[in-house]
C-alpha cells in the first residue's frame, strides 16, 4: 500500500541517478517541500490546504527578504505513507475531492465542463495509471507487480472519484477529514512497519538506490 501510494502520487518526481547539484530558484515545488508542522496548520487554518505553501513561502520572503530558495537534489526526505487500507483510500478521496473542487473553482469551469469531467472521471485513473505504469514493475516478482498495479489501481480510482465528487459538489468536510488523516500519517501505519520510522536516514551516496519494499 505504501509503495504504490508512493509511486503514484511522487514517483515520476524522483531526480534521475547522479543529480547530486543544487541551484537556485524563484519558488519551492509545492507538496513535495516539508514545513515546520506548527506552521503549515496555522496557515492551512488560515487559507486552506492548496494556498499553505503560497502563503508561507511569502511569509519567508516578507520576513527575510534576503533568503534565497535552493534546489538540493540530492536531500533526501523522509516521508511516510499510510499503509492501512481503509485510511488509505479515506485519505485519497478526500485528497481527490479537495483538489476537484478547488481546480473548478479557480479555473472557473461551466457545468458542460464540470459535466464531462464527472463522468468521465475513470479516464483520470487510467491516465494515472499510465503515467506511473513502469514504476509499478517488480522485476523480481510477478505477484508482487500484480499487487502494485491492483493496488494503485484501485488509489487512483479513489481520488478520480473524489475529484469528480468535488466538481459535482463542492469541498463539503473534505478538508477537515483530509487534514485528520494526513498530518499525522504514522498512525495509519500497519504495525509491522512503524520500525521504519526510526531506521537511520540514507546518506547522499545512497540517496539514488531503488525504493525500498515499505516506505519510501
Amino acid at each position: 500500500m505504501s509503495r504504490a501510494y508512493f509511486l503514484l502520487a511522487h514517483g515520476i518526481l524522483n531526480p534521475a541517478p547522479g543529480s547530486c547539484r543544487t541551484e537556485e530558484a524563484a519558488g519551492l515545488p509545492w507538496h513535495n517541500t516539508t514545513y515546520r508542522r506548527a506552521a503549515f496548520l496555522a496557515a492551512a487554518r488560515e487559507v486552506g490546504l492548496v494556498q499553505a505553501e503560497g502563503l508561507l513561502q511569502a511569509e519567508i520572503r516578507r520576513h527575510h527578504p534576503d533568503a534565497r530558495f535552493v534546489h538540493c537534489h540530492h536531500t533526501v526526505l523522509r516521508h511516510v505513507n499510510i499503509s492501512k487500507l481503509v485510511p488509505a483510500f479515506r485519505h485519497a478521496f478526500h485528497g481527490g475531492r479537495i483538489f476537484g473542487a478547488e481546480r473548478a473553482k479557480y479555473t472557473r469551469w461551466g457545468w458542460v465542463t464540470r459535466l464531462q469531467r464527472v463522468v468521465l472521471f475513470p479516464l483520470v485513473a487510467l491516465l494515472k495509471m499510465l503515467r506511473c505504469a513502469s514504476l509499478l514493475l517488480d522485476r523480481a516478482s510477478f505477484s508482487r507487480t500484480l499487487t502494485n498495479i491492483a493496488t494503485a489501481c484501485l488509489l487512483a480510482l479513489a481520488h478520480a472519484l473524489g475529484e469528480a465528487t468535488g466538481i459535482a459538489s463542492g469541498i463539503g468536510k473534505s478538508a477537515t477529514y483530509y487534514t485528520d488523516l494526513d498530518y499525522d500519517r504514522a498512525r495509519f501505519l500497519n504495525p509491522a512497519e512503524r520500525h521504519l520510522l526510526f531506521s537511520d536516514s540514507f546518506p547522499c551516496q545512497q540517496a539514488t538506490r531503488p525504493i525500498p519494499e515499505h516506505a519510501d
